[in-house]
C-alpha cells in the first residue's frame, strides 16, 4: 500500500475539522466525488436519528417494523456502500491524477 492509499483510507477517520480542511486544502484528493459520498453519508446519519426516535414513540407504533426495516437498510447496506463509494472515488481519482503527471 503507497502513502497515498494509506492517506485516503484515513480520510472517514479523521476529526470533522481535519476532514473539511483537507477538502479545502486545494488538492484534487478527496475531491467533489467524495464530498459527494460524505454528504450522503451524514443524510444517512440524520435518517438513521428519525427511524430510531421514531420507534421509540407510541404514536407511531404502527410504523415501528417499517422504521426497523429502514434503519437495518440504512446501517447494513447503504452505510457500507457509500463508504466504499467514497474511498473508491478518493483512488480512482489519485490514479487519474499521477497518470495525468506521467
Amino acid at each position: 500500500m503507497t502513502k497515498k492509499q494509506k492517506k485516503i483510507e484515513e480520510f472517514l477517520e479523521l476529526p470533522k475539522n481535519k476532514l473539511l480542511e483537507e477538502f479545502g486544502r486545494g488538492s484534487h484528493i478527496p475531491g467533489s466525488g467524495s464530498a459527494a459520498a460524505l454528504s450522503s453519508l451524514i443524510g444517512i446519519e440524520l435518517l438513521r436519528t428519525v427511524s430510531k426516535l421514531t420507534q421509540t414513540k407510541s404514536t407511531y407504533a404502527k410504523h415501528h417494523s417499517q422504521m426497523a426495516y429502514i434503519q437495518k437498510e440504512l446501517e447494513e447496506k447503504y452505510k457500507p456502500e457509500i463508504v466504499q463509494i467514497f474511498y473508491d472515488d478518493s483512488t480512482e481519482f489519485a490514479k487519474a491524477s499521477e497518470y495525468r503527471i506521467l
